[in-house]
């Protein structure tokens, strides 16, 4: 394998299949057909040999196709994998099963599998003492936990472990507040929360209360892990029974929660804390905690592509935070932008900085990069590859070289740098490719950058196979950096209703921090999404997302895209009025409002 090699396979891969689907359109026929996407080995499935990476032009096509899903769902692009060599039996047997739903499917010798949205690694609970206060950007996304002291309680005074917090329309209004700054209020942002449950730790005889009495604190900033409060402010009482109207939500979900109780003052909405009576905390909160010690190491060189960009330059931040005192930010001009200035100089306060200007689409300028850091005392300790360009198209506006152009800095880029580190890095800990949604979910305008993306998560894949570190992170949408930083208002605003949550950097990167350590994962999706929302706006019934979202598998609305043109007209009309209806009306959730899930999600192959 070789980035010439792969360019040429996607050349020919795009221009015909650009071709075909021009063709299609042009064809205009009442029942269109079935689209298939076949590829050999583009797929790594359990007992797959690991390859020579010649699988990985195919692979892009894993991402284009399930864009080509969105913007033409009568189509009803599939794709289906074949064991290398093998013979086409397995898709004779697809194409006369026609089943529906099915978008994504692998064969291999005597199994069928089709792919899967998990729900994956669990959210960490939080330990140690912390507290939650309202955000100073009056931005939800950046809403996060702080590390707090507990307080030993005095005369008269007790000490609770938080179980449950009730958050009301005014803490969502508080939390909301972008005002703090402007009246140059003294001090830190108010912790939410004003009515809570939980379990007496410790209190002294004269309150009036015991160690493991179930109480009901009243007393303004309860969401922390303890409370020490006056006796007064606390009652006996059982933990409240959920009944009609009561909203539960994880810590992790406290953004939602206040959304929630904004847009419904009367509904009981509570906040569920991880280990609120856990006497003895056994580790730093949140903010505090850092990557296992051999990943980011103050004795060698991280290497972050398109580092200077928005991305690349908060994950520099991040990277300095965890330790890292000698950072190369790779670029292809070279030169920081005016908002950039600020932040290269705080981190140089911290860490060397190089700011290395090279295009790592070319193997020249991925040359240039290694004679640069190799030329440094430190070895190579980990390469975030976060360079890329984003640019919108619909697939119909597509030719060959604006795909070529989407796929040259990530995918071309992301190879080349594979070869530089197996050759002139020996100690790299981790090797993160920064990939994206739009290669798992799809989403209009944005073929050519779910095919880059895919790219990137099949080589972080192959990697893996070869003993290797590698990492793909397919990133949801972040609050003020990167793309969403220069979308136009309205298209967050669609974004957001969608059912895909901005989320802030501060949160996707503590996220990956944590990927960084541990078990080892090789792809997944952070973000915060809510899938229901998500899927409710989809006209295809994709299976792919049936572990997330609380679909109704026996509903049926009788729409059935491919025979809709043979009915009579007036018959036409009323089924499309039905199903537009009904979209509508679910997309805007206009009989429910389920809260948002945070996910950090693996891919899946069943069988």
């Amino acid at each position: 394998m070789s980035a010439e090699r792969m360019r040429a396979e996607c050349e020919d891969n795009y221009r015909e299949l650009l071709d075909l689907i021009a063709s299609l359109d042009a064809a205009g026929r009442p029942r269109p057909p079935r689209l298939w996407l076949v590829t050999e080995g583009a797929q790594w499935l359990p007992g797959d040999p690991a390859g020579d990476g010649g699988h990985l032009a195919a692979a892009t096509l894993w991402g284009f196709g399930r864009v080509l899903l969105t913007e033409y769902p009568q189509y009803r692009t599939t794709l289906v994998d074949l064991a290398p060599g093998s013979d086409l039996v397995p898709l004779l047997d697809e194409w006369a099963a026609g089943t529906p739903g099915e978008y994504q499917i692998a064969h291999r010798p005597g199994r069928r599998y089709v792919r899967r949205l998990l729900a994956g690694d669990s959210t960490l609970t939080w330990s140690g003492g912390y507290e939650l206060r309202a955000p100073d950007s009056g931005d939800l996304s950046d809403l996060a936990l702080v590390p707090a002291a507990d307080r030993a309680p005095g005369t008269d005074e007790v000490r609770v472990g938080v179980v449950a917090v009730a958050l009301t329309d005014q803490d969502a209004r508080t939390a909301l507040d972008t005002g703090r700054a402007e009246r140059e209020e003294e001090g830190p942002p108010p912790v939410l929360g004003a009515l809570a449950t939980g379990t007496v730790l410790a209190a002294r005889e004269a309150s009036g209360f015991t160690a493991g009495d179930e109480v009901l604190v009243r007393h303004d900033g309860t969401l922390r892990s303890t409370l020490t409060v006056p006796s007064a402010s606390v009652v006996l009482a059982q933990h409240p029974e959920p009944h009609d109207g009561t909203r539960h939500f994880r810590l992790d979900e406290t953004g939602e929660a206040l959304r929630t109780a904004l847009l419904d003052p009367a509904a009981e909405v509570w906040v569920d804390l991880p280990g609120g009576s856990d006497d003895e905390p056994s580790a730093p909160a949140a903010d505090t905690e850092a990557a296992p010690e051999d990943t980011v190491r103050p004795d060698r060189t991280y290497v972050v592509t398109g580092g200077l960009g928005g991305l690349g330059l908060v994950t520099a931040r991040k990277l300095v935070a965890l330790g890292a005192r000698h950072l190369t930010l790779v670029s292809r001009s070279g030169k920081p932008t005016e908002e950039a200035a600020p932040v290269l100089a705080e981190l140089a306060e911290s860490a060397e900085l190089a700011v290395v200007r090279a295009d790592v689409s070319r193997p020249e300028g991925v040359r240039e990069l290694v004679g640069e850091v190799e030329a440094g005392p430190w070895p190579v300790g980990g390469i975030v590859h976060a360079a890329g360009s984003y640019d919108k198209k619909l697939i119909a506006e597509l030719t060959w070289e604006s795909i070529d152009a989407q796929l040259a800095a990530k995918a071309y880029g992301g190879w080349l740098l594979h070869e530089a580190a197996r050759s002139s890095f020996p100690e790299l800990a981790f090797f993160v490719t920064y990939s994206s949604i739009a290669s798992v979910l799809g989403g209009a305008t944005q073929g050519h950058y779910a095919a880059a993306s895919a790219g990137l998560d099949s080589l972080a894949e192959w990697r893996t196979r070869q003993g290797l570190p590698g990492l793909s992170v397919n990133w949801g949408a972040w609050a003020r950096v990167g793309m969403s930083a220069r979308l136009e208002e309205h298209l967050s605003r669609e974004i957001e209703r969608s059912g895909v949550r901005f989320f802030s950097p501060t949160r996707a990167l503590d996220t990956l921090a944590r990927l960084w350590g541990g078990r080892p994962r090789t792809q997944r999706v952070v973000g915060e999404f809510d899938w229901d929302r998500y899927v409710a706006g989809s006209a295809t019934g994709d299976q792919f997302y049936d572990r997330l979202a609380r679909q109704d598998d026996t509903a049926d609305d009788g729409f059935d895209a491919a025979s809709l043109g043979a009915l009579p007209a007036p018959e036409r009309r009323g089924l499309i009025t039905q199903v537009v209806r009904e979209k509508v009306a679910a997309v805007l959730q206009l009989a429910t409002n389920w809260p948002s899930r945070p996910s950090s999600s693996p891919w899946a192959w069943t069988r």
